[in-house]
């Protein structure tokens, strides 16, 4: 029993709901809306339709084990794949893994690659896995795929005392003493004052218009 997949036992309700006869094809409806097909939301409309209408004769049987077996590969569609569980150090570790690590083991798209290798280059760390969806934008249908994959660690040389995170926490005295130019301190000051904590080397840049060059000995 313990050696299951856990998968199993997560059919979701509106699958359950396919056994109904006759109206169970609505069920093939709903879960075709989850995928935003409208191929399987008129194939879902025209098996009701045929068992409401042939219920009463020998097709009845035929058509309601179809919707039964449409509904469950539908729902085998919607799932992630199933991923066995994975020791540990089999893991790849987002803030510290090379982009061939994100590429070929995680077969994650190249696109996004580049955009968590800059990101990481900026300065940033992430800290769990929603940030991949919420900062670099990966689909969350992808992130429930690579979740028992991935790990996060910190780079003790990036901390907040150590790297571009210094300029959410500084004052501008100290962002002055550790090399800025004066102006350039109170632009980074002021800005964060005004509109909160910046996300990235290159959030500064955007936000205050000040080049990388003007404060690149903090990164």
């Amino acid at each position: 029993m313990s050696n299951l997949p856990e998968k199993t036992a997560k059919v979701p309700p509106w699958v359950w709901l396919s056994m109904l006869p006759a109206f169970g094809g609505l069920a093939i409806v709903y879960g075709a809306r989850n995928l935003n097909n409208k191929l399987w939301t008129g194939l879902g409309i025209g098996v009701t339709f045929l068992a409401l209408r042939l219920q009463s004769t020998e097709l009845a049987i035929w058509i309601w084990l179809s919707q039964m077996a449409l509904a469950f590969w539908l729902n085998h569609q919607l799932s992630p794949p199933y991923l066995p569980k994975v020791r540990e150090e089999t893991c790849v570790d987002i803030n510290i893994c090379s982009k061939h690590d994100l590429v070929y083991r995680l077969e994650m798209p190249i696109v996004y690659a580049n955009d968590i290798e800059s990101l990481r280059n900026e300065g940033y760390i992430f800290t769990y896995l929603e940030e991949l969806s919420e900062i670099a934008g990966l689909p969350e249908n992808y992130l429930r795929k690579i979740a028992p994959l991935v790990t996060f660690s910190y780079d003790p040389h990036r901390e907040v005392h150590s790297s571009w995170r210094r300029m959410n926490s500084y004052t501008r005295e100290e962002l002055i003493r550790d090399g800025l130019e004066p102006v350039v301190a109170e632009q980074i000051f002021s800005e964060r004052q005004a509109k909160g904590l910046y996300r990235s080397a290159y959030d500064i840049s955007k936000r205050t218009g000040l080049p990388l060059r003007s404060f690149e000995n903090l990164l």
